[in-house]
């Protein structure tokens, strides 16, 4: 017999659904219900090492990646390939996601030359 999943892991598989998915209205309601925490914000699917922000990035979802961001998804967190959702985001021309990604943390300006 298997166990049961906790309310913490039920919480965090339905939030990576949700974000791969893009379905905005589950991702408010899984926010607002779980205490999901930042580990959990942070997780990797099983596949490829997304999280539930690179996929609202891959979805080029810009109100998904606001609010995955405002609950304190990691804007930094890499990819096992080295990407960051900002490089993803840029790379692959995920403009929406990108605009909200920069509003949350703008990049540094290039140093003088």
């Amino acid at each position: 017999m298997k166990a049961q999943p906790s309310a913490t892991e039920s919480a965090t598989e339905k939030l990576l659904e949700a974000t791969y998915q893009g379905n905005v209205a589950k991702i408010e309601k899984i926010l607002a219900e779980a205490k999901t925490g930042e580990e959990k914000l942070n997780i990797e699917a099983e596949s490829g090492g997304f999280t539930p922000l690179f996929f609202a990035v891959q979805n080029d979802n810009k109100r998904a990646v606001e609010l995955l961001l405002a609950a304190g998804a990691d804007a930094k967190k890499k990819t096992p390939t080295g990407e960051t959702p900002q490089a993803f985001a840029r790379s692959h021309s995920k403009f929406y996601a990108l605009q909200a990604l920069q509003d949350h943390e703008p990049e540094p300006d290039p140093p003088p030359e």
